[in-house]
């Protein structure tokens, strides 16, 4: 599940069915420290078909630019989904 440079242009980094919230001590410490362990625990957590979605796309090679549309329109989307777990 990790994306090696151009993190950003890889077709797992912004579909919400691929976004998983960590506080920023477990994203910026844990995570990268334990990464065999955090891919099984999302695994769990997600389930098998997002699962299997998210092993396709991190396969996939094609390098997919994002402008600041893209950004913004997925910050429109997080916010919103946000709004539903209040």
């Amino acid at each position: 599940m990790k994306n090696s440079g151009g993190a950003d242009r890889k077709p797992t980094r912004w579909p919400l069915r691929c976004v998983v919230c960590l506080c920023s001590h477990h994203h910026i410490n844990w995570k990268p420290s334990n990464p065999m362990l955090w891919a099984d625990l999302v695994r769990q957590v997600i389930g098998p078909e997002r699962a299997e979605w998210i092993n396709r796309a991190a396969n996939d090679r094609k390098n997919y630019s994002s402008s600041l549309s893209d950004w913004l329109k997925v910050e429109a989307a997080l916010k919103q989904e946000f709004r539903q777990f209040r």
